[in-house]
């Protein structure tokens, strides 16, 4: 009877479902494989450090391991690339490499954690040489479709020390679009609106800038039928972020042809000093009215210089609390009982209350974040209040609160699959392994056992948390694509340790991750929560066709914080 009605509950909840999970290795390795994961150990990478703690110098990322070729992928690569090239930072960066290995057509992964220190107070622990100081990702920024046609400021974060730093900018705008190449900060001279000459540049001088090195793309047909607009395309610095002088003239490295083309310009300064850094088209004069444009997308800036990382200068209050109150997320929609994360503080000092503007306010428990769909749409506004200090900052959140509709697609059909853990025999102690599911697909855990007394719905997987440097994960591959994907967790055991998680959706190369968890005290709780990935911020950008690999694994701090997942769902 359990079983007749898990089946039902797990089909009705496949509207909601999409998910993938990414091959590790275990049982399934074969004999050389497990040879050649043995003979990969730390101790052979760690080149001249001392400890995977405590790492200062370069990586030894060997290219092969017994009879398998190994290619090497890292979490940060602005602090250790995927050639081992380390670049210390101003924080210890707690970095995950990951070693993929291949025999002919057999392939898994084995994980190190490494810990690269901190520099001392942020000096250059190779004094006479250049460190990665800033390194930008611009095509991960939010959409916006109109042009600034005014010098405006906006903030990109540094992925060498996390910080958000100030740009300025001139009749560009952000591109998210799914065609990859086009994502990014689109600099435009337009004929419609008399071509002008576009730039961007830092709002901050670099310490002993050395060398600058850019990704951009052409886009599309534009640089084959109206590469004709620009005069010159160049780089410049300044001292004093007002009188600028050009360091390159990268115009001849910029093809007249080709679509969505890739260019890839590196220059060093002949003399080192404190600059700030511009990027600018300049368009040709005289040019007839025009409906075209002529588009360059930047994509990647890295900057070196004697140090590593933004000069520390202490946010204001005003600051913090207008990143506190950008950084809060919630989903735009609800279709099924959930529990918000409402933040009530950050560890910037903020505090955050939460009230209801506008909609029924009984249907959401502000204290705990419990959502209660009701069974006639809603739209329901939350309005979080952030401040610090006498700073204030208001945000809102329009939720619409529908009840989904219960799909009975047959899943032996290629429409839905599930997983009840009806197959695993994982026993009760935390180990590594794999077992193939209900619908055939394989599915591989570290450091995970069974639900015992905490289970969901009959079995499950209980995933520990971190033991000695190796976090709990569970994996699998799913072939033909996906559209949706849900699951169920709840706590385990009685320890307060906040439970933080992630779960990354990798498409080729593609990787977005979304997290999960809940805030806890040291009690026992039986409250049931849904991860469902069509209601997480950044959905519609996914293109979740083909092979999709989904992995579920504990993130943040060390120790046991033991969750446990049941009910796995997703529809293609």
């Amino acid at each position: 009877m359990r079983k007749t009605f898990k089946s039902f509950l797990l089909i009705s909840l496949v509207v909601l479902s999409g998910l993938l999970l990414v091959s590790c290795g275990g049982k399934g390795d074969s004999k050389a494989m497990k040879a050649a994961k043995e003979e990969l150990t730390i101790a052979k990478i760690l080149k001249d450090n001392t400890s995977k703690d405590e790492v200062k110098t370069d990586l030894d990322l060997v290219a092969t391991a017994g009879e398998a070729t190994v290619t090497w992928s890292t979490d940060k690569a602005a602090v250790v690339s995927i050639t081992g090239k380390v670049t210390r930072t101003a924080e210890d960066e707690l970095v995950k490499l990951t070693a993929n290995l291949k025999i002919d057509k057999e392939t898994s992964i084995k994980e190190f954690l490494v810990t690269v220190v901190k520099t001392d107070g942020g000096v250059n622990p190779n004094p006479g040489e250049t460190v990665l100081s800033h390194s930008f990702d611009f095509s991960a920024l939010g959409e916006e479709t109109a042009y600034v046609k005014e010098s405006t400021t906006f903030n990109v974060s540094n992925m060498v020390d996390n910080k958000s730093v100030e740009f300025s900018r001139y009749y560009t705008n952000i591109s998210t679009e799914k065609n990859s190449a086009n994502k990014g900060l689109v600099l435009a001279i337009r004929g419609k609106d008399s071509f002008p000459s576009p730039y961007v540049q830092t709002k901050f001088a670099v310490k002993g800038l050395q060398k600058i090195d850019l990704v951009l793309f052409g886009w599309a047909n534009d640089v084959s039928f109206n590469f004709g607009f620009l005069e010159k395309f160049v780089v410049e610095t300044s001292t004093d972020g007002a009188t600028w002088s050009v360091a390159k003239d990268i115009t001849s490295e910029l093809s007249s042809t080709g679509v969505s083309e890739k260019y890839e310009i590196s220059l060093t300064l002949p003399n080192a000093g404190n600059y700030f850094v511009r990027l600018q088209m300049i368009a040709k004069t005289g040019l007839e009215a025009s409906d075209y444009s002529l588009r360059y997308i930047l994509k990647e800036m890295k900057l070196y210089g004697s140090e590593a990382g933004t000069p520390s200068t202490p946010d204001t209050d005003a600051k913090i609390v207008a990143d506190d109150a950008q950084a809060l997320t919630l989903p735009t929609s609800l279709s099924v009982n959930t529990i918000l994360q409402l933040v009530k503080s950050t560890n910037k000092g903020s505090s955050i209350l939460w009230t209801v503007k506008s909609g029924d306010a009984g249907l959401i428990n502000l204290e705990t974040g419990a959502v209660t769909i009701p069974e006639n749409e809603v739209t329901l506004v939350l309005n979080a209040r952030v401040t610090k200090g006498t700073e204030v900052k208001d945000r809102e959140f329009s939720i619409i609160l529908k009840k989904g509709t219960t799909p009975t697609p047959n899943p032996g059909d290629g429409a839905a699959g599930t997983e009840t853990f009806d197959n695993a025999e994982i026993g009760a102690s935390y180990v590594d392994g794999s077992f193939k599911g209900v619908n055939g697909v394989t599915w591989k855990y570290t450091q995970s056992r069974d639900e015992g007394d905490y289970g969901i719905d009959g079995n499950g997987i209980m995933l520990r948390g971190e033991n000695n440097g190796v976090f709990s994960s569970l994996e699998a591959e799913i072939s033909g694509g996906i559209t949706n994907f849900t699951f169920q967790y709840r706590k385990a055991f009685t320890g307060g340790a906040e439970r933080t998680y992630a779960v990354d959706i990798i498409v080729g190369s593609e990787v977005k991750t979304f997290t999960f968890g809940f805030t806890t005290g040291s009690t026992a709780e039986d409250t049931v929560y849904n991860f469902i990935l069509a209601e997480q911020a950044g959905f519609a950008d996914l293109v979740l066709t083909g092979n999709v690999k989904i992995r579920i694994y504990a993130v943040g701090k060390k120790g046991n914080k033991q969750i446990v997942i049941d009910n796995i769902s997703w529809a293609k």
